[in-house]
């Protein structure tokens, strides 16, 4: 009896747990880079928003730091959504920007895969204290 073309057989039956583990790795690497990305955004979102002296232009400025911060990573949003609650916007209160980003699997490497997951992120920023205006 030989061992000859044992190691040809070996590698085919190992091969495709391999790739699943690849798929695996790629797919927990784009959920993390996505979720980061939208804990940024919500980061800078709101202390952005902390930063104006009016509701109005604190919410306006918020969205669009938000939004801004969405774009700017690598990992593409569909249909992102970046809220300000500016309720407590005062000297020594607080925003609060909550983010959120459905990123879908389709673009990982040029593969198809099918399926999308919603990424969601609150932060607050607190209001300087000593700031002048209201």
């Amino acid at each position: 009896m030989s061992d000859d073309g044992s190691a040809a057989v070996e590698l085919v039956l190992i091969t495709p747990v391999l790739l699943l583990l690849m798929m695996f790795a790629l797919v927990a690497g784009r959920f993390s880079l996505a979720r980061n990305q939208v804990t940024e955004a919500a980061r800078d979102a709101a202390r952005e928003a902390s930063t104006w002296p009016t509701a109005q232009a604190a919410t306006n400025a918020g969205v669009q730091r938000g939004l801004d911060s969405l774009n700017a990573g690598r990992v593409s949003c569909q249909a992102p959504q970046v809220v300000i609650d500016v309720s407590r916007l005062r000297p020594g209160g607080e925003v609060v920007a909550d983010v959120s980003c459905t990123v879908a699997l389709d673009d990982v490497l040029g593969l198809r895969i099918a399926g999308a997951r919603t990424f969601r992120a609150r932060a607050v920023a607190v209001v300087d204290t000593f700031r002048s205006g209201t």
